[in-house]
């Protein structure tokens, strides 16, 4: 997951990169609800964390690639 905080006009402030990795059984592929359910409550943590810190800035939550096993 990359995680972004921009200002009102759109001007980049600062760029962090979070991970969220779930541990799937070899062999298996994730359920695709779990994963959803997951990914959801992610962006509502981070969001509410960024709020917390600082109301004024908007944080974007994306997708940002996606690895099997390592």
């Amino acid at each position: 997951m990359a995680d972004v905080a921009h200002l009102g006009g759109g001007e980049q402030v600062m760029g962090l990169d979070l991970v969220l990795e779930f541990e799937i059984e070899k062999g298996r592929s994730p359920d695709l609800e779990s994963v959803a359910r997951a990914l959801l409550a992610w962006n509502d943590a981070v969001q509410a964390a960024c709020a917390a810190i600082s109301p004024s800035v908007k944080v974007v939550v994306e997708l940002a690639g996606v690895e099997h096993g390592s």
